[in-house]
């Protein structure tokens, strides 16, 4: 992982911890000669940092490039012009749910619930829309929602009992037209990479 420096080009990024810190048993080199390497960008993130508060994890409107989107400590939607100091918190009038992943889709903002409903967010009312139908589960460990090859997934990552590191992992994809969920069995080819920042697909 690499991020912006005002001191130089790049800096490299500890991918475990989302700074520029080694960790003891994770050391990363001082210096990174690119002409020995071959880059390839596979994603792009946003990270936020504010002394006061805690964010999950963010997105950058695409056709509003000034306003800033994230989910905040608790399972809270913030949403804020660049230049403002004020994050506004997004929810519905009667809703008390906490979000778990933004994204951007097809030049929009889409919000997934802790009940895997999605919603996509109207830019100039800033108003959220539903867009898909709740999976109908709010356990688990987290849900996700990946990209790949222009359809949308979401990633259901619940515990398995008295198995800490393990865990059970069921995929969905949305089905636009009838507006339903279908349970993948099989990626095929692809890998999803769900990071901290930020999650995508990789072909095989």
């Amino acid at each position: 992982m690499v991020g912006e420096s005002q001191s130089a080009p790049l800096r490299l990024l500890n991918p475990f911890f989302n700074n520029s810190q080694p960790h003891k048993t994770n050391p990363s080199p001082k210096t990174l000669n690119l002409v020995k390497f071959r880059v390839v960008e596979l994603a792009e993130a946003f990270a936020l940092w504010r002394h006061d508060s805690f964010f999950h994890k963010g997105v950058v409107f695409p056709n509003f490039p000034c306003m800033v989107d994230a989910i905040g400590f608790g399972g809270k939607l913030h949403v804020r012009k660049t230049e403002d100091e004020i994050w506004r918190i997004m929810n519905l009038d009667y809703d008390e749910t906490c979000y778990e992943d933004i994204i951007i889709y097809k030049g929009n903002v889409y919000i997934l619930d802790i009940k895997g409903t999605i919603f996509w967010i109207d830019p100039s009312s800033l108003k959220l829309v539903q867009y898909s139908r709740s999976l109908g589960r709010s356990y688990g460990i987290r849900k996700e929602m990946v990209e790949c090859n222009g359809s949308l997934y979401v990633v259901d990552i619940m515990n398995i009992q008295e198995r800490y590191f393990e865990a059970c992992i069921q995929v969905y994809k949305i089905d636009e037209e009838w507006g339903r969920w279908e349970n993948v069995k099989n990626l095929g080819d692809v890998l999803f990479v769900l990071g901290k920042d930020s999650n995508f697909s990789l072909s095989a």
